[in-house]
C-alpha cells in the first residue's frame, strides 16, 4: 500500500456513510484548518447512525449566556457516550513533524 493510499483510509465521515458499526474505531473532529480539533477518539459500542443523533441533539444552553468556542461538539460527545453509543479511548499524539529524519541538521 502507498502512503497516499494509507492515507485515503482516513476520510472524513461526512463523505461516507453515516452509519456507525459496532467495534469501529473513529476521530470525532470539527473545524478545518487552523480551527480543526479533535474533539475525542471513540469505539464504536452500538450501530447508530450519527446525522440522526444529531438531528435530535439539543445543546444545553449556558446560563451566563456564554457560548465557548466548540462547546456543542464536545456537548454532543458528551451526550454520545451518556447513550450508550460510543466510549472514548484515550490515545496519545505523536507531531512527526518534530522529529528530524536521517540525513537533517
Amino acid at each position: 500500500m502507498t502512503a497516499i493510499e494509507d492515507l485515503q483510509k482516513f476520510r472524513r465521515r461526512s463523505e461516507m456513510d453515516a452509519a456507525f458499526k459496532a467495534g469501529e474505531v473513529v476521530r470525532l473532529s470539527s473545524g478545518s484548518y487552523s480551527d480543526y480539533s479533535v474533539r475525542a477518539v471513540v469505539r464504536v459500542v452500538k450501530d447508530f447512525d450519527i446525522e440522526a443523533c444529531a438531528k435530535s441533539f439539543v445543546p444545553p444552553k449556558d446560563p451566563r449566556g456564554y457560548n465557548r468556542h466548540g462547546a456543542d461538539e464536545d456537548n454532543f460527545v458528551k451526550a454520545l457516550v451518556a447513550g450508550g453509543f460510543v466510549t472514548e479511548i484515550e490515545c496519545d499524539e505523536c507531531a512527526l513533524d518534530d522529529l528530524k529524519f536521517g540525513g537533517e541538521p
